[in-house]
């Protein structure tokens, strides 16, 4: 326990809080991923299917559908983001979460499709959204990480709260 008293989160290799992360990341946006795509099959009455995430073939620049899961995509990019800000927490640790995050779901396609994924288009796309899920994440945990820290005010200080330590009322702002 002394090991932790002297930072937040202290690097050292933890493979179980490592796990659990990209389980959860993981899991949580395959689960967006779903209620997205539903709502995409609902929108343009095509029938559910399994495939629709698991399957390289169904993203095609040739129909409707594939360019709605093209977008789709791009959402879920963006909702990576959040879980890298909100999940990992980590600057430096984004473009890993996000590289393991595809490579999964790589294999995943891999195996569901029974055959490496060979259309350009879903290529281009798990390219673009890994970018911006990278860009993004570093991005939102650096503007997280770089908050200022308040120490012995509380957080509605500004608004007449009380200091924490003497218990006294703390005047709002600019009086």
């Amino acid at each position: 326990m002394a090991k932790y008293q002297n930072s937040f989160r202290a690097t050292v290799w933890d493979p179980i809080l490592i796990i659990a992360q990209i389980t959860a990341v993981q899991a949580i946006s395959y689960v967006t991923l779903s209620l997205l795509v539903t709502a995409g099959q609902i929108l343009l009455g095509v029938d559910s299917s399994l495939d629709h995430i698991l399957s390289f073939r169904a993203m095609r620049s040739d129909t409707v559908f594939g360019w709605t899961l093209s977008g789709i995509w791009l959402i879920q990019a963006g909702i990576g983001v959040l879980l890298l800000g909100y999940i990992v927490e980590r600057v430096r640790q984004c473009i890993d979460f996000t590289l393991t995050f595809f490579l999964i779901h790589f294999m995943m396609v891999t195996l569901y499709s029974k055959h490496i994924p060979s259309y350009f288009f879903w290529w281009f796309n798990i390219a673009v959204d890994a970018v911006l899920m990278i860009v993004g994440g570093e991005w939102f945990c650096m503007r997280r990480e770089m908050r200022p820290i308040q120490f012995g005010q509380s957080e509605d200080a500004s608004s007449g709260g009380t200091d924490l330590e003497a218990g006294s009322p703390v005047p709002p702002r600019g009086t």
